[in-house]
């Protein structure tokens, strides 16, 4: 799975983390990583606990074809929307 940097980037910046979350499912890292980073995203203080208990959950239950899905999905959907304005 591969992914344009920019995407990446956009992701780490956002403030939900629900994103970079199915990114890295989609590549099928594992939960340790994608704690790490969470927890290394610019401007991210400690994540609060029920943000990291709230993500691990919805990450364990994602499938990475589902993962892989969404991503491809939102990522074309928001390069048409960006193309057309």
């Amino acid at each position: 799975m591969s992914a344009p940097i920019e995407a990446v980037e956009e992701l780490m910046h956002d403030d939900d983390v629900f994103g970079l979350l199915v990114l890295c499912k989609a590549a099928a890292l594992d939960w340790a990583i994608m704690h790490a980073i969470i927890l290394a995203r610019p401007g991210a203080d400690e994540a609060r606990l029920s943000e990291l208990d709230n993500a691990s959950a919805t990450y364990l239950k994602l499938s990475a074809s589902s993962a892989q899905r969404v991503f491809r999905f939102g990522w074309r959907t928001e390069r048409s929307t960006k193309t057309a304005v």
